[in-house]
């Protein structure tokens, strides 16, 4: 019998939905630097934890909102967005086996290629003044990720989405 994916789905759109709000919240600008891309988050935790409902294509219509919310080049984070998504898509069952640490590894690494992207898409061509200065939202959205993955896990059990 063939298992029912859509189950839940609701509460993944949901999730990604407030993420996308609290993107579009106003923070300080002493803040932005070091904020963590949460829709990013989201997205990751979706794709590695739902490879069979989440995929490039949402990641390419999340980007795409991004790309209007910030008012980026069109494509521009649909691009970066699609990018990360199929890295981790391709490697989300090696992924899910690892401890919460090494998770945190590779999603430093996956925020870094995001931001990364991102800067070099944005023409952002001073790169030496900013240093290593853009990858802080990598570190944070790392140091995060053990905490929104059990939290976020746990909820969505409670809501009938189960792992795949």
């Amino acid at each position: 019998m063939a298992k029912d994916y859509s189950r839940g789905t609701w509460f993944i759109w949901i999730t990604l939905f407030l993420a996308l709000a609290a993107d579009m919240l106003p923070y300080p600008a002493s803040f932005l630097r070091f904020k963590p891309e949460i829709t990013l988050l989201l997205l990751l935790f979706w794709i590695i934890y739902q490879p069979r409902v989440m995929g490039v294509a949402t990641a390419f219509l999340l980007g795409l909102f991004l790309d209007v919310l910030y008012g980026a080049q069109l494509g521009q984070h649909a691009f970066t967005l699609s990018v990360v998504a199929w890295f981790s898509l391709s490697s989300a069952q090696r992924i899910r086996m690892w401890k919460p640490a090494q998770q945190s590894v590779f999603i430093f690494i996956i925020v870094g290629i995001y931001q990364s992207l991102n800067y070099w898409l944005a023409g952002v061509g001073n790169w030496a003044q900013l240093g290593l200065n853009y990858l802080l939202p990598a570190l944070i959205a790392a140091v995060l990720w053990p905490m929104l993955s059990l939290t976020l896990g746990q909820f969505a059990r409670g809501v009938g989405v189960e792992n795949q």
